[in-house]
């Protein structure tokens, strides 16, 4: 059977799917690349934050677009990328089903963005990593709170006090502003970054 009757025998969402991780792959390669196109002309402290991110996940994107083309070319979409991974992707998912959580993840990524543009990153990534514990994945109290509040030392640590990134404004900069004089009136108590 030719690569082109093994897709046609899967029927439409077999083709989706079959080739769809590839697809997807490929715009999130794109977002990253043009996001990272986007801070060129940033000032090195804030752009370092989007580069230690971006040019990893770039990698990542790539090596799985390399992975989907052997695949392919070995032998057609028959094995799927869930059956590679670790954990088994539940093929028997209605569409619906698949549709809304998908949509729940975007809404969330969403929210983010819009946090970071409207108070600015120091405060939208520990909140949010407690809102998504608590609503999406239905933590306790005390297992949000502790996350929150590990991403806030982790955040605060690495990237204000070691890295020394300059955190851009939010459109309402204020809440991020007296969080920034409030570390950099700790900074000599805890002897960081002189």
């Amino acid at each position: 059977m030719t690569r082109l009757n093994a897709l046609r025998s899967l029927g439409v969402f077999g083709v989706i799917g079959a080739v769809g991780g590839t697809i997807f792959t490929v715009i999130i390669l794109a977002v990253i690349v043009v996001a990272m196109a986007v801070t060129a002309d940033w000032p090195y402290e804030a752009r370092l934050l989007p580069r230690v991110i971006g040019v990893p996940a770039a990698l990542l994107c790539v090596a799985l677009l390399v992975m989907d083309v052997a695949r392919l070319v070995r032998g057609g979409p028959q094995k799927a990328r869930a059956q590679i991974m670790d954990m088994q992707a539940d093929t028997d998912m209605p569409l619906p089903e698949v549709a809304q959580r998908a949509a729940a993840m975007f809404a969330w990524v969403l929210g983010l963005f819009a946090a970071v543009v409207l108070v600015g990153f120091l405060i939208s990534i520990p909140v949010f990593i407690f809102l998504y514990l608590m609503i999406q994945g239905r933590e306790t109290l005390r297992t949000s709170i502790i996350a929150g509040i590990a991403m806030l030392v982790f955040t605060v640590v690495t990237f204000h006090y070691l890295l020394r990134v300059s955190w851009l404004p939010g459109v309402f900069p204020l809440p991020q502003e007296h969080v920034i004089e409030w570390l950099n009136a700790l900074r000599p108590l805890l002897r960081m970054g002189g």
